[in-house]
């Protein structure tokens, strides 16, 4: 192989590297932006009927 191949190849896989990460990048993101559907914890002044407490029952 020659070396302008073996130069391309390896800026390929370095793009393909910063492409992935980008990815993750916008991935966490996205996750930390999005709310979660459910609260584990309950929240001060709130009313019961605001919960779905059917998964978990009162101790």
């Amino acid at each position: 192989m020659s070396e302008k191949k073996g130069g391309e190849l390896r800026e390929l896989r370095e793009l393909g590297e910063l492409g992935e990460k980008r990815e993750l990048i916008i991935f966490g993101y996205l996750a930390r932006k999005s709310h979660p559907k459910f609260h584990l914890t309950r929240h001060k002044g709130r009313k019961e009927e605001d919960h779905n407490d059917s998964q978990f029952p009162n101790n």
